[in-house]
């Protein structure tokens, strides 16, 4: 058994900017334990696997899974063996991508409140197959044109339950999802430890396990 430590992530949205999309694509999607001060949101395009996040969860992911991860939150979304390419839409931002009082506003409550679960990870069961859409398409658009792009939608539920992540459904095309996956979902917590020091280190957290892998609970 080894202590495994989180990785520190270079902040992925560039200065002078406060949001950023992009689309990652490789062979498999290693073990990388690490974090970053910026939130996230992964939707799973193509692939399976487990997801680990520190203090909540251990669970498999499959085409469509819509997650949203706080700021120094340790995570790594890990591929199966054999199952062929990966690919993940990811979208970072910070909290006050929108201005810094924005979802201090009456009307967005419901928003700062979800962005605050989210620093145990959400993931969104119930997500209409428009929203995933919109969400795979913004690595695709320019400049303004991403932050215009997020907006409030109706019939988008988060979940912290148990509930399988991915539903026997038909994915549409257009985002290039499986049509019928099949994933259920097993659910661990992991353990806690003790944050590392220093400005960069003050939110990391390790972890006991296998070569590399976290231990459970």
């Amino acid at each position: 058994m080894r202590f495994v430590r989180p990785r520190y992530e270079q902040p992925g949205v560039r200065v002078g900017t406060t949001f950023f999309g992009f689309v990652r694509r490789q062979g498999t999607f290693d073990f990388a334990w690490h974090y970053h001060e910026e939130y996230e949101l992964t939707l799973i395009a193509e692939g399976t696997g487990t997801r680990y996040v520190v203090g909540t969860t251990v669970e498999r992911y499959c085409p469509g899974v819509l997650v949203l991860l706080g700021p120094d939150l340790p995570h790594t979304f890990a591929s199966e063996a054999g199952e062929g390419a990966a690919e993940a839409v990811v979208v970072q931002f910070r909290h006050g991508f929108l201005g810094p009082e924005f979802f201090a506003l009456l009307q967005f409550a419901d928003v700062k409140g979800l962005l605050g679960r989210s620093a145990r990870g959400v993931r969104f069961d119930r997500a209409r197959d428009e929203i995933r859409a919109d969400v795979a398409a913004l690595p695709g658009l320019a400049g303004a044109a991403q932050t215009v792009a997020v907006r409030p939608k109706p019939a988008c539920t988060s979940s912290e339950t148990t509930k399988p992540p991915c539903a026997r459904t038909a994915a549409p095309a257009r985002w290039g999802l499986s049509a019928d996956t099949g994933c259920r979902s097993t659910r661990t917590v992991i353990n806690r430890r003790s944050r590392g020091s220093g400005a960069r280190n003050r939110r990391s957290r390790g972890l006991d396990g296998p070569s590399g892998r976290p231990r459970l609970k």
